[in-house]
């Protein structure tokens, strides 16, 4: 499986101004500063992104899947197709599938159809289901994240990025390792997806 972001993210789940009321911040002169802290914030989203498969602001995948990332879904009660393979998207919350195409190996794309060519089961985290051959990749474009679309991002992950952004900040080797501190892997570990 590849994933391709197509547009990233255009705003964080906290804001500058709240992580500097948290951590009580007194550079506001000090424009190396305030960007550090604006990188800092970039940095604990990506990273909790990339623990939980939550996006926690919006943003638009191109998903590119093989045969080999599907599980056999042969007796599912959806297709009764005896090839079809399930495709779980590795993100969450996906609000909406723009298009899924296959790809062949002359580079041949065609668009599928809903409910026609392949079918959905589930929303909040999809999994596609469809006959790939093994000549095929099927490409998933999907929108998601927490924002304007699908609820807020969770009251505790936020607080966990304002906590994290302050140890980083004010323990720069714990942000060179990349160690969270227990608090917040505590609150990461309970939204990681399966």
């Amino acid at each position: 499986m590849e994933i391709k972001v197509k547009t990233g993210a255009s705003v964080e789940p906290v804001d500058t101004n709240q992580v500097k009321q948290y951590i009580k911040f007194a550079y506001n002169d000090d424009t190396d500063e305030v960007s550090l802290l604006d990188n800092l914030i970039s940095a604990v989203r990506t990273s909790i992104e990339m623990r939980t498969g939550l996006v926690l602001t919006e943003k638009t995948y191109e998903i590119l899947f093989n045969q080999f990332d599907g599980e056999d879904f042969h007796h599912s009660a959806v297709t009764m197709n005896p090839g079809a393979l399930g495709f779980r998207l590795p993100v969450s919350p996906v609000y909406q599938i723009t298009k899924i195409e296959t790809i062949d190996l002359d580079d041949e794309i065609e668009e599928l159809t809903k409910n026609t060519d392949y079918y959905q089961k589930g929303s909040y985290r999809p999994i596609i289901l469809y006959p790939l051959a093994a000549t095929q990749e099927l490409i998933v474009t999907c929108t998601a994240g927490y924002g304007n679309n699908t609820e807020s991002c969770p009251a505790d992950i936020k607080e966990a990025i304002k906590k994290q952004v302050g140890r980083w900040y004010w323990n720069r080797d714990d942000y060179i390792e990349g160690k969270f501190i227990d608090e917040v892997s505590n609150i990461v570990n309970r939204y990681a997806l399966p």
